[in-house]
């Protein structure tokens, strides 16, 4: 498997380890997109679409600290946003 090249400028490429941290920020950074569309895709309230805008937020935030935690808390809001709006 070839390496890329390290986005700071250095001439040293991203070893196995870098290349999979940087694929996990890839995978939560399109849910965190896909969640966000997904949200403004929905015909709500204002005041739920305020609720739900803010834990998303929050999610958001916390995946600059812990992208596991991050990680699981979206796919936890993302399970109960079909639940609550299957019929939409």
């Amino acid at each position: 498997m070839a390496q890329a090249p390290a986005a700071n400028g250095d001439s040293e490429p991203f070893d196995a380890a870098e290349m999979r941290e940087l694929s996990g920020y890839a995978r939560l950074a399109q849910r965190l997109k896909e969640a966000h569309d997904a949200l403004r895709a929905m015909d709500l309230p204002a005041a739920e679409r305020a609720e739900l805008n803010r834990r998303l937020l929050v999610i958001t935030a916390a995946s600059r600290h812990d992208r596991t935690d991050a990680m699981r808390r979206l796919e936890a809001f993302l399970d109960a946003l079909v639940l609550r709006h299957k019929g939409d």
